[in-house]
């Protein structure tokens, strides 16, 4: 039972709203290149997990990744890892106000913006009430989302047509799946939690290792099969082209599925945007309160705002923003983990911390020739 509650953890904290973006970024690149991207960024964030839960199960006492970084590798990887895990959570705020807006405009027109203030005014009191239900919103999160991934694709199936499939797009569409799959798929964050539920039922030595690498595999790889699932069937009803694929995957799917469909989709993936930005505001501002040494309401009124300044500074591309996070911010972060791991006396050859790593730093240099 254990065991599949640390696996439901994992998934639970992946899957998220990046979801929305993978079909338009396969479309623009291509399926056969998407494809390849699965399994690149699939295997590279699979690593990382296991790495990570390597390194939480053999190091003393609890600490976040800024504390594992201090103590492996000393202060400048703790700067790096505080300064990448602010800008990224500063990010995915900014994110979720973006596609809440989206959400919100397909079921009101022209009501992004109430919805934009109306997010804001929610995350702010409920950060300011110092609301703490992470795990029931987390819950609520998950099956909001996975009930649209499954209502889409069961919509989507009947006018698939595979035609398209098969095209290839070219010059910097080729590496836009890159940053978006590995903002979608990683759930860093929630590989302590799953290994402090395996604890108390974990073999000591190998035996002990093996099953927590098994959930972690699990907990990695089974959103990425839903994603590949539901990108196919976006793709299928859509058409492969790119045309008519919007960025947030529902809005373009109106015209094929109808607004009923359409409008269900919307309402869910906003509600499940909505838990998950109140959520992580409240973590944002509790990072900035216990580990900045500020007073509470100066912690809330600057996670609160930041990603609302950005927004009306003109920063509110989707695929842009959520590509910037993945590829600089994450992909910074999977060269940490593994410089960490590398340090355990369960580290692994040293040509695979080569290779990670050398990805990693390759995908943070390509994902500016991606800029337009």
């Amino acid at each position: 039972m254990k065991f599949l509650a640390a696996t439901s953890t994992l998934v639970g904290m992946i899957v998220g709203v990046g979801v929305f973006a993978i079909p338009y970024a396969v479309a623009r690149s291509g399926f056969l290149v998407g494809l390849f991207y699965f399994f690149v960024v699939g295997g590279l964030v699979l690593l990382v997990h296991r790495f990570y839960g390597d390194i939480v199960s053999e190091t003393p006492g609890r600490h976040r990744l800024i504390g594992y970084a201090a103590e492996y590798l000393g202060n400048w990887a703790r700067r790096v890892v505080t300064l990448t895990t602010l800008l990224g959570v500063a990010g995915g705020l900014l994110v979720y106000l973006v596609v809440g807006a989206q959400f919100f405009g397909v079921l009101v027109r022209g009501g992004e913006g109430l919805a934009v203030v109306g997010m804001v005014i929610l995350g702010l009191a409920a950060a300011m009430a110092g609301f703490r239900s992470f795990g029931r919103f987390e819950l609520f999160m998950t099956a909001f989302l996975l009930f649209t991934m499954l209502l889409l694709f069961v919509s989507s199936l009947q006018h698939f047509r595979p035609f398209g499939l098969f095209e290839i797009g070219s010059g910097r569409a080729l590496f836009l799946p890159y940053g978006i799959l590995l903002f979608a798929s990683s759930g860093t964050v929630a590989v302590p939690l799953l290994t402090d539920l395996l604890r108390g039922d974990l073999p000591a030595g190998k035996a002990g290792r093996r099953r927590l690498a098994l959930a972690i595999t699990i907990g990695t790889l089974l959103p990425l099969f839903l994603y590949l699932l539901f990108t196919i069937a976006v793709l299928g009803a859509i058409g492969a082209s790119g045309s008519a694929t919007t960025q947030e995957a529902i809005r373009g799917l109106e015209p094929i599925l109808g607004r009923p469909i359409v409008v269900i989709g919307a309402l869910f993936g906003l509600l499940a945007v909505l838990t998950s930005y109140i959520v992580l505001t409240r973590y944002f501002a509790s990072t900035i309160e216990l580990d900045g040494g500020v007073p509470r309401w100066i912690a809330v009124l600057f996670a609160s705002t930041v990603p609302l300044v950005l927004l009306l500074l003109g920063v509110r591309d989707f695929i842009s923003i959520i590509g910037f996070i993945g590829a600089v911010f994450l992909g910074t972060e999977g060269i940490i983990i593994s410089l960490i791991h590398r340090k355990l006396t369960v580290a692994a050859p040293r040509v695979v911390y080569v290779a990670v790593v050398g990805l990693f730093s390759l995908g943070v240099v390509l994902h500016f020739f991606t800029i337009r």
